[in-house]
C-alpha cells in the first residue's frame, strides 16, 4: 500500500535533472484508499465548518459569502457579529476554511 513513485530523466529538464512521471503520479494518486483518506478528512472539515457557521446563522453568513462585494459589506457585517457575540465563530471557520488543519 506505500506510495512508490518512480521518477524518469528529462533531458529537457535543468541539468538533466529527474522529475515525476505525471502518469504514474496520477496513477499512484488515484488509489482507493488515498482517495478515501481525502474524501473522509473533507467531509469532516466540511460538517465542522458547518457547525460553527450555524452559530453565526446560515443565511448571515452566505449573504456575506455571495454578495460581499464591497468593503463596507464586510465591515458592517463584523460590526454586526462583533456586537451579538458570534465573531469568534467567524474566525474559528477560517482555520477550517483555509487549510491550517
Amino acid at each position: 500500500m506505500g506510495l512508490a513513485l518512480t521518477y524518469v530523466t528529462d533531458p529537457t529538464y535543468p541539468m538533466g535533472g529527474h522529475m515525476l512521471s505525471l502518469r504514474r503520479l496520477r496513477k499512484e494518486l488515484s488509489a482507493t484508499w488515498i482517495l478515501v483518506v481525502f474524501g473522509i478528512a473533507f467531509a469532516v472539515s466540511q460538517f465542522s465548518m458547518a457547525v460553527i457557521i450555524r452559530q453565526i446563522g446560515e443565511a448571515s453568513f452566505l449573504r456575506l459569502q455571495c454578495l460581499g462585494l464591497h468593503a463596507r459589506d464586510y465591515l458592517d457585517t463584523f460590526a454586526r457579529w462583533q456586537t451579538e457575540g458570534v465573531m469568534e465563530f467567524y474566525r474559528a471557520h477560517l482555520i477550517l476554511d483555509d487549510g491550517l488543519v
